[in-house]
């Protein structure tokens, strides 16, 4: 209506892969196309579909786009020779249209960055007329050339349609960021929520530990200091009675249950930080698998495969505590003739095995008395299923009665 045209055309700048909108700043057009956004036609009537081209030189919305300037032509088909772009008639062709005069400008941003072009087409004398594409000559006089006072009004215009345009991408990014921002604290409270949980589990384990070494001080040493007390005052009495064949007998006992009584001190202290691991897994595993099979209760079989230089030290401690619990719940338990155990160390994981063919049990009752904290429901593997979860993790136990037990896991390294 401003400029009295038949026909416009609206382009937008947008990103090649996701159509989104975006601009040209110093024609660099990298993943940058042209969408043929909108059209209006005074005189045809016709079926708009949107568009994505190529931002080429050689077409008119495309030159317009690369210079930033406005370029205004008086006869689209009567282009001057060594014009750098030509008309695209295609639409004039499935119509019946003449394109005749065209106006093309940028829309630039406060940056001057291109973000879309305007393009007016056929000036008429009247505006309010349709024009008559049947007849040449009557089409010829109802079209006129745009002027520089054309241009310069338009040009006015596409700066405030280039700033509503620019708002809305403000908003778009604005929007963006309250999306991303809501995502990001959503995952920050699930993390939140990870942490704590991670921290209850690292502190349960903790306890379930200092409970396990209090459970085997008092079941061992504390319970051969007592005796250690009570054969004193035994030797004390026969010395008393001059009874010194009796009182060199209970010695020799009391000397029998002292080193037992640092035999077993000795392997809590072991238990605690056993000195081969700072060996490395495989030797520890060498060394328990030794002890196993030296205490008698049944025969051992070890593989292990990979390398375990790379391990890092609390990883080789939890593995090693992990078998370890699993040979002592086969000692106290199982009552098997044989014991498999299977390490595989590979650069994305770490997998393992410990099989018996002892008497085995429920291992879903096991289970449900574990989830319910019951008295007696295997808190020594509820212990190793923890250390495996802090390890990102997992373990499984199979096992039914009469067909043994086989504890497997997996870590990811």
């Amino acid at each position: 209506e401003l400029t009295a045209s038949d026909a416009g055309s609206l382009y937008l700048v947008v990103e090649n892969d996701t159509h989104r909108l975006a601009a040209i700043r110093s024609g660099d057009t990298a993943n940058r196309a042209l969408q043929f956004a909108y059209a209006r036609n005074h005189s045809v009537t016709f079926d708009f579909e949107t568009d994505f081209t190529p931002i080429r030189t050689d077409s008119i919305s495309g030159h317009t786009v690369l210079t930033g300037q406005p370029v205004r032509i008086a006869d689209a088909y009567r282009l001057p020779d060594g014009a750098p772009y030509h008309h695209n008639r295609s639409f004039d062709e499935l119509t019946g249209y003449h394109t005749c005069s065209m106006l093309t400008l940028p829309m630039k941003s406060r940056q001057d960055d291109i973000i879309g072009v305007i393009q007016l087409i056929n000036r008429k004398m009247n505006p309010d007329i349709k024009i008559d594409m049947a007849a040449p000559e009557e089409r010829a006089r109802q079209i006129l050339p745009y002027s520089t006072d054309d241009e310069r009004l338009m040009r006015a215009f596409t700066a405030q349609a280039a700033v509503a345009l620019e708002n809305s991408l403000l908003y778009r990014e604005q929007q963006d960021l309250l999306e991303e921002q809501k995502d990001l604290n959503e995952r920050l409270t699930v993390m939140n929520r990870q942490l704590i949980e991670l921290s209850r589990k690292i502190l349960t384990a903790h306890e379930d530990e200092r409970k396990r070494m209090a459970r085997d001080i008092h079941d061992g040493p504390a319970q051969t200091v007592v005796n250690l007390t009570l054969k004193t005052e035994i030797c004390r009495k026969f010395l008393e009675r001059g009874d010194s064949d009796e009182a060199a007998r209970q010695l020799n006992l009391l000397q029998t249950q002292i080193k037992m009584a640092s035999a077993d001190i000795r392997t809590l202290i072991y238990n605690l930080k056993p000195s081969w691991l700072e060996d490395g897994l495989f030797m520890a595993l060498r060394s328990r698998i030794q002890a196993f099979a030296e205490s008698g209760t049944a025969k051992p079989e070890l593989t292990l495969t990979g390398s375990d230089a790379f391990l890092p030290h609390y990883l080789t401690a939890a593995i090693f505590q992990i078998v370890q619990e699993s040979l002592t719940n086969i000692t106290k338990y199982a009552e098997a003739t044989l014991v498999e155990v299977f390490i595989e160390v590979t650069d994305i994981a770490l997998k393992a095995i410990i099989r018996d063919n002892g008497k085995g049990f429920d291992s879903a009752e096991v289970a449900e008395r574990v989830q319910n904290r019951r008295a007696g429901s295997g808190f020594g593997m509820e212990g190793m299923r923890e250390r495996v979860e802090l390890l990102r993790g997992e373990l499984q136990v199979r096992s039914a009665p009469g067909k043994g037990t086989t504890v497997s896991l997996a870590v990811p390294l």
